[in-house]
């Protein structure tokens, strides 16, 4: 299966091969292009997730799934972008500018921890993961098993 994520549209689509869709879930990083009629906030949640649940429309899901489906989706996008605000600006009150930065800053109380012998498997991935620095990379493919995982479990 293909995977495509087009945040464009603010679509995460699913498609096979062929580019046929095989299932569409709405991903919301910001709602400021959902406004209600009248901007009142519940009624921009509202149409948010009407939207969301649309895209999963048709696919043979009944209401629960199609709101669990939206909801783990929601959740990811949500939690991985304030995780990745909440990083940014850690590193940049400590005065860093990149992970090269970050990590060297962060060296001297490392060092001992991961000397120990108590952290062998993060010890191994600071020295051997290549893409630490990749956000979107990290997030595309969190975003994918998120999706894999959500359509093997409701065969869509």
């Amino acid at each position: 299966m293909r995977d495509a994520l087009l945040f464009g549209t603010q679509r995460a689509a699913r498609t096979n091969g062929s580019g046929r869709c095989s299932a569409q879930l709405e991903l919301v990083i910001t709602a400021r292009d959902t406004q209600g009629q009248d901007g009142d906030e519940r009624l921009r949640g509202l149409a948010l997730a009407e939207r969301q649940l649309a895209a999963l429309d048709g696919l043979g899901l009944d209401e629960d799934a199609m709101m669990v489906a939206f909801r783990t989706v929601s959740a990811f996008a949500h939690g991985a972008s304030q995780s990745e605000v909440a990083l940014r600006e850690w590193t940049e009150s400590a005065g860093w500018s990149s992970g090269d930065e970050t990590r060297l800053g962060l060296a001297p109380q490392m060092t001992y921890p991961m000397t120990t012998g108590r952290y062998p498997t993060y010890r191994r991935y600071g020295l051997r993961a290549t893409r630490k620095d990749e956000a979107a990379w990290a997030f595309e493919t969190g975003l994918d098993c998120v999706l894999d995982g959500i359509a093997a479990r409701l065969g869509i």
